[in-house]
Parts: C-alpha cells; sequence; structure tokens
C-alpha cells in the first residue's frame, strides 16, 4: 500500500509517498466527502509513522 500526500510549501508544492512493507495502513475517517481534505502536520506525521493503531478521525474546520 502507497501514500502520497501533495503539500504547498513556500516554494513549491512537495509531495510525500511512503510504501508500507507490510501492506497494512490504518485509514482515516473524514467526518465529510470531499475531494480534498487540510490536515494538521501533527496528522500527517501520525499517518506516515503508523503510530496510530485504533481508529483516527479528521475533521476540517
Amino acid at each position: 500500500m502507497t501514500l502520497k500526500i501533495l503539500h504547498y510549501d513556500l516554494n513549491g508544492y512537495v509531495i510525500y509517498q511512503k510504501w508500507f512493507d507490510d501492506g497494512k495502513m490504518l485509514k482515516p475517517k473524514f467526518m465529510e466527502i470531499k475531494s480534498c481534505h487540510l490536515i494538521t502536520r501533527e496528522q500527517v506525521t501520525l499517518l506516515v509513522s503508523n503510530a496510530v493503531q485504533s481508529k483516527m478521525y479528521i475533521y476540517d474546520d
């Protein structure tokens, strides 16, 4: 399984990509169905680190 995150930095766009060797990743549950979600730096860290072992909910403000 692969996770890709597109991020706009001061100098342009950055794409983060992570391959999960075991093929498992906790998929976050979004409270709304949208084509694009704003997430915090902390949420990105949790997504790519496999630190979350249960459910992860993402709320857009």
